[in-house]
C-alpha cells in the first residue's frame, strides 16, 4: 500500500468538527429535539403566578421578611459611607454640598430602586449653580421610560411618558381641600447625557432586579400568613349543629336561622362565645390539629434567602452554628460580603461619576480629588465605620471625622 493509498479509504471517518460547520447557538446542543410534541416550554408550561411586573416587585418588596433583606443590604453597604480626598478644600466643598445633595440618601433610594425595580432614571439638573440628580418618575405601567438607540446602537436618548400636572398658585389662601391641579399627558424628550441610568446588575443591556426572581415566593408566603388566623380559627371551630334530641323534635330551620348560626360560627373577630336553643347540639368535625404552616415558610423563607443572596443565618440561628455563621456574614470569600462590597463600588462610582466629579470640575477641582470611601479593608463590615486604615489613611480632625485624607 502506497503512502497516498492510505487516505483514499472510503471506511476512513474524521471525527473532529468541520472548519464549516454551521452551529445554530441554543439549538443544536439540545438533547432532545425541540420538535417533540410530548415536551412542552418550561416558560409555557409553569407561567409566573404573580405578573413579574415593577407594581408587583414593589408590593413583594414591602413583604416583611423581602423588605428586612433587601433593608439589610442596603443598611450595610452605605453604613461607612464617608468623602476622603487628596485636596481638603475639594473635600470641603463636597461635605459641604452633601447637606444639599444627602448622599446616604441617594445611595439608599439608588440601591432600592436597583435591586426592586431594575433600573432607575435620574435628571441631570443644575440648581443655585450646583450639580444636582433628580428622580424620574418610573413604574413601567403608567410613567413609561424609552430608551432610543441609533443605527450603532449607541444610546441617544430617552423619552418619557408622564403625567404631569400643573403648578398649585396660590396655594395659601385655598381651603384644606381646595388642592385641585390640572393634569395633562405630556412626552418628555432627553438627550443621552442629560440621564443618569445605573444599574446594579445589567444582563442583555437591561437592568436586573433581585426581586422578581422571588416574586412568587414572597406571593406565597404572603398568602400563608393572611390564612394563619381564619386556619387556627377552624381547626377549632364548630362545623355541624345537629337539630333535635331523644327529647326533643325541632321543626326544619329557615334559612335566615341558619345563615345567623353561620355567621356566628364563622366569625372569628367574635369572642368565640355563642347561645343556642334547647335541642340543637353542635360538634367538630375531624380533629384539632394545626396544620404545620411554619414548616411551609421556613422552607419559603430559605428561598427568599437565597434569591436575595443573604445567609439565612443573619436572622436565625436554627440554620446554621454560630463558627458557619460568622463565616458566613463577615468572611470576605462569601457571596453576601462580596455583594455588599459589589453594591458599594456601584454606588461609588455612580456617584463620583454623575454627581461629585461634575461638582468638582464647575469648582475649577481636579476629578478625584474627593471621592467615596466606604473602608471595607475589614472583614467585619459591621465595625468599620470611621475605622482608621494603618497604612493609607489617616483621620482629619477639623471635621469631626467626617473627611479623611487619603494617599492614594
Amino acid at each position: 500500500m502506497s503512502f497516498l493509498d492510505r487516505f483514499r479509504r472510503t471506511e476512513v471517518t474524521l471525527k473532529n468538527v468541520e472548519p464549516n460547520r454551521v452551529h445554530n447557538v441554543g439549538v443544536d446542543d439540545i438533547t432532545t429535539t425541540i420538535h417533540d410534541k410530548r415536551s412542552e416550554d418550561w416558560v409555557k408550561f409553569a407561567p409566573p403566578k404573580i405578573k413579574p411586573t415593577i407594581k408587583n416587585c414593589r408590593k413583594a418588596a414591602n413583604f416583611p421578611t423581602t423588605y428586612g433583606i433587601i433593608n439589610n443590604l442596603i443598611m450595610k453597604t452605605i453604613s461607612s459611607f464617608i468623602v476622603v480626598g487628596d485636596d481638603q478644600e475639594a473635600v470641603d466643598h463636597i461635605v459641604e454640598m452633601d447637606k444639599i445633595w444627602r448622599l446616604k440618601g441617594k445611595a439608599y433610594e439608588c440601591l432600592w430602586k436597583a435591586i426592586v425595580d431594575g433600573e432607575p432614571f435620574y435628571e441631570k439638573i443644575v440648581v443655585d449653580g450646583h450639580h444636582d440628580l433628580r428622580l424620574l418618575a418610573f413604574d413601567g405601567e403608567k410613567a413609561l421610560i424609552k430608551k432610543i438607540y441609533d443605527e450603532n446602537s449607541q444610546l441617544v436618548g430617552y423619552k418619557q411618558l408622564v403625567v404631569k400636572k400643573s403648578a398649585l398658585k396660590n396655594w395659601k389662601g385655598m381651603e384644606f381641600w381646595e388642592d385641585f391641579q390640572e393634569e395633562d399627558i405630556v412626552t418628555v424628550v432627553f438627550d443621552a447625557d442629560e440621564i443618569s441610568n445605573p444599574r446594579l446588575i445589567e444582563i442583555d443591556g437591561n437592568g436586573q432586579s433581585l426581586v422578581r426572581n422571588v416574586i412568587d415566593i414572597a406571593y406565597y408566603m404572603d398568602s400563608l400568613a393572611r390564612m394563619m388566623p381564619s386556619i387556627v380559627f377552624k381547626s377549632a371551630n364548630v362545623m355541624v349543629a345537629t337539630i333535635g334530641n331523644e327529647n326533643r323534635k325541632e321543626t326544619k330551620m329557615d334559612k335566615k336561622a341558619r345563615d345567623d348560626i353561620a355567621d356566628e360560627l364563622s366569625n372569628y373577630h367574635r369572642k368565640g362565645v355563642i347561645t343556642i336553643p334547647y335541642g340543637i347540639e353542635l360538634d367538630v368535625v375531624g380533629d384539632n390539629v394545626l396544620p404545620k404552616i411554619e414548616e411551609y415558610m421556613k422552607s419559603l423563607k430559605s428561598l427568599l434567602f437565597e434569591g436575595l443572596i443573604t445567609p439565612e443565618s443573619l436572622y436565625s440561628s436554627e440554620s446554621s452554628n454560630r463558627s458557619t455563621a460568622q463565616v458566613q456574614l463577615t468572611d470576605p470569600q462569601t457571596g453576601h460580603v462580596l455583594f455588599i462590597e459589589f453594591c458599594q463600588e456601584f454606588l461609588k462610582e455612580w456617584l463620583e461619576r454623575d454627581l461629585i466629579n461634575p461638582e468638582l470640575a464647575r469648582i475649577g477641582k481636579e476629578e478625584g480629588s474627593a471621592y467615596i470611601s466606604f473602608m471595607t479593608g475589614d472583614a467585619d463590615l459591621d465595625t468599620n465605620y470611621l475605622e482608621e486604615d494603618d497604612e493609607s489613611e489617616e483621620v482629619g480632625e477639623e471635621l469631626d471625622g467626617e473627611t479623611i485624607t487619603n494617599d492614594r
